[in-house]
């Protein structure tokens, strides 16, 4: 399911799933615009589902969570460089 169909399932806003899951409006807008967002926040959106509906929700049930990987390499500077 998308994530728009379970806040209708829920007669849910978007500012009311951000309440639920203790993050920003601005996250849930992303994600519901399939923009990727961190795990955390994505575990909180399905905690928040989950509470609502009395049943658990994965992030791979929401179709258009997208999941960003935070064990990104750093930007270092090689050695040698100017800062």
């Amino acid at each position: 399911m998308r994530l728009s169909d379970y806040l209708n399932t829920l007669s849910w806003s978007q500012t009311d799933l951000a309440k639920e899951a203790g993050i920003s409006v601005s996250t849930v807008r992303r994600a519901m615009k399939e923009q990727r967002i961190s795990r955390p926040n994505a575990r909180a959106i399905c905690d928040a589902l989950t509470r609502g509906l009395k049943r658990p929700i994965a992030p791979s049930d929401v179709n258009e969570l997208h999941i960003t990987d935070l064990n990104r390499p750093s930007r270092k500077k090689p050695e040698g460089q100017p800062v």
